[in-house]
């Protein structure tokens, strides 16, 4: 028969191992989670192909600018050629939109494991990143949201500005600033969170801690570009983005004074930190 001992630290195990399935995770210290690189890796490389020949189809099928033909990845490598770096886009879990306060760790409400595969795919050739392609495109993801019943279909407009011309290679915009943050981190693990535009948050494998770097230019010059994930968010973001962002009402997500950061005046600093492992 088990000591009382032994079923303590059986008990204590199993509540760690299913922290992220649990509603109030601000109980536990660490959050493991499984990440398949090679699954988003598939879906990147399946839908940069389908983009790459539809921007053939098109450009073929009618005049263009000098300096789009220039640009146009399709026109100017080959498809062989291409590597891609996934860095997947992970949502908020649902609670944040009541429960997420300043006091709140950020870690508790991201849904690092879930049926769907967002990602935010960087497309390389040789030593350069020659652009990012959302996948899916968040544009269409909220149409098709808000209209179920018109599927896939999309305003030939927005389907020809947001998804073919942006499949344009622009390095110099690109390499510098993700090689700063990812170059000589093979260890360390990159995401996104929905809606949180540049911000590129990162585990450090070594801790197990959650940062956020910053390469935008919505705040203050003198940011830093790299700091707890955490006090990021207190001090530049505040609580009402990511509370609506939790909440997925994309009508609120899309107005303008949304990107006004509203951050937290007065907060403790010494709540207890979350730790995380990703199973690779």
């Amino acid at each position: 028969m088990a000591s009382i001992k032994t079923k303590i630290i059986l008990f204590f195990f199993t509540i760690c191992t299913f922290a992220q399935t649990n509603k109030k995770q601000d109980l536990f210290d660490t959050i493991v989670f499984r990440y398949d690189r090679s699954f988003y890796n598939k879906i990147a490389e399946d839908s940069v192909k389908v983009l790459y020949n539809k921007q053939i189809i098109k450009y073929n099928e009618a005049d263009i600018f000098p300096y789009v033909k220039e640009t146009a990845i399709s026109l100017n490598y080959k498809l062989e050629d291409l590597y891609y770096y996934s860095i997947p886009i992970f949502r908020l879990f649902e609670d944040a939109s009541e429960e997420f306060n300043c006091e709140s760790n950020i870690e508790n409400y991201i849904a690092f494991e879930e049926y769907n595969k967002f990602q935010l795919t960087l497309i390389r050739f040789k030593n350069e990143i020659l652009c990012e392609i959302p996948i899916p495109n968040p544009i269409f993801e909220r149409q098709r949201i808000r209209n179920p019943g018109l599927g896939n279909t999309v305003d030939s407009y927005t389907y020809n500005r947001e998804y073919i011309q942006k499949f344009s290679a622009y390095p110099e915009n690109y390499t510098s600033y993700y090689n700063k943050i990812i170059y000589n981190k093979d260890n360390n693990f990159f995401f996104e969170i929905s809606g949180l535009y540049q911000v590129l948050f990162e585990i450090e494998t070594k801790t197990g801690l959650l940062y956020a770097n910053y390469y935008g230019d919505t705040f203050d010059v003198g940011l830093n570009n790299r700091m707890l994930a955490n006090e990021f968010i207190r001090k530049h973001i505040g609580i009402t983005k990511i509370k609506i962002l939790a909440s997925g009402n994309y009508d609120e997500i899309d107005k303008e004074n949304l990107n006004l950061p509203i951050p937290c005046l007065a907060y403790h600093s010494n709540n207890k930190k979350v730790f995380l492992r990703v199973k690779r």
